[in-house]
This record gives structure tokens, C-alpha cells and sequence, in this order.
């Protein structure tokens, strides 16, 4: 590959970066918490709810949000030849809609990948107002129970995290200490093996959720 070539890829992906970083921090600005309504309120209010989520959504406690109003919906099928209603795939993945709500609480921004276990998609979370990541399972009865241990894995990893935040605040502020009655301030670097930042990062402060 010549150097003109070489620089005509970097200029491409440094742009793609760019826009990517541009898209996630508008994503941020419209990442706000909503205020919970109740079941009866939001159907009598919502415009976009079909004829089986009406049915359904009696089912939640708390709704947060109930799709954007240009959302392709599916409407579920009652034939018996479609896959859950028509909501699923031949494979069992969850149709994924841009727009739409999962459990009347996050909107679906986007997939960020799909595997031979399901399928992850990023959302934001109306009730919190942060941006996370779902992992939806197959609906097969195979996966159910790979779920249920990535889902055990995931909680001991944040078990984890919030200990190891603990001790690390501890020793920065007793460290801290010690330095500004030595020096005056205060000025601390930290430094992490990247496999440790990264579930740092992941478990703690980026809010992943799997379900």
C-alpha cells in the first residue's frame, strides 16, 4: 500500500470517528430521565400503541416510554405458521425495530452486534436517562439457561466493580491526604491494566445491562 493510499485510509476512519463521537454525544443530549406514568395513562394517552401492546402493557407497573411516534411497529400476526406472533424470526431473534421500546423503558437506538446467542442492541434508558446496552437471548429454550448464567456472571462482575471501587476510593483519599500535607495539593494518577479499565468501564460507569 502506498503512503497517498495509507493516508486516504486514516483521513477515512479519522472521519468516521468524528461522526461517531458527533452521534454519541447527541444521543447524550436526548438522554433525559421521564417521569413514570401508570399502565391506564399511557394507553389512554399513547397514540402508537397497537392492539397487542394495549393488551400487554397492563402487565408493567411502570412505563417509560411507549415507542417514537415514527416507529415501523410490527403488529403481532395470529397465524400460527409465524414465529411469536410474527415478532420473531425463523432463528428466534427478536425483530429489531429502530424506535421502538423494550418493556416500555428503553429505545432502541440501534444493533450493536448479533451472535449465535441473540443479539445486543444499544437504547436508552428512559428511566435513568443513560445510554445501555441489551442483550436479547433467542427465544429458544436451549439459550435460556446460557442467559441465565451470563446474567449470574454479570452480577458478580458489578459485585465486583462496586468493591473494588470502594477500596480504590479509600486508598486515593487517605493517599491524597498524605500528599497534601506533604506538598500542599493534591494530584493523583492512576493506572489500570487495560483488561481491568475495561470491565471497569464496561461494568461500572458505561451501565451495560444483559437480560
Amino acid at each position: 500500500m502506498s503512503a497517498e493510499e495509507e493516508m486516504r485510509k486514516l483521513a477515512s476512519k479519522r472521519k468516521e470517528t468524528e461522526q461517531a463521537a458527533r452521534q454519541l454525544d447527541a444521543l447524550r443530549k436526548r438522554a433525559t430521565p421521564k417521569d413514570r406514568v401508570s399502565p391506564q395513562h399511557a394507553s389512554q394517552q399513547a397514540t402508537n400503541l397497537n392492539i397487542f401492546e394495549l393488551g400487554e402493557i397492563v402487565d408493567y407497573k411502570d412505563i417509560y416510554f411507549t415507542g417514537s411516534p415514527n416507529a415501523a411497529k410490527h403488529v403481532g400476526e395470529l397465524s400460527a405458521d409465524s414465529a411469536n406472533f410474527g415478532y420473531d424470526d425463523e432463528r428466534g431473534d427478536y425483530s429489531i425495530v429502530q424506535g421502538d421500546h423494550l418493556s416500555y423503558r428503553y429505545e432502541i437506538i440501534d444493533v450493536l452486534g448479533k451472535g449465535s446467542f441473540g443479539q445486543v442492541v444499544r437504547c436508552i434508558d428512559h428511566k435513568t436517562g443513560g445510554l445501555v446496552a441489551v442483550k436479547i437471548i433467542r427465544n429458544k429454550k436451549r439459550f435460556h439457561q446460557q442467559a441465565l448464567v451470563e446474567v449470574n456472571i454479570l452480577q458478580k462482575l458489578r459485585e465486583w466493580v462496586s468493591k473494588f471501587e470502594d477500596v480504590l476510593e479509600r486508598r486515593l483519599t487517605c493517599a491524597g491526604s498524605q500528599k497534601q500535607a506533604q506538598y500542599g495539593q493534591l494530584h493523583t494518577e492512576l493506572l489500570l491494566p487495560w483488561s481491568s479499565l475495561h470491565l471497569h468501564r464496561t461494568a461500572g460507569h458505561e451501565s451495560l445491562r444483559v437480560y
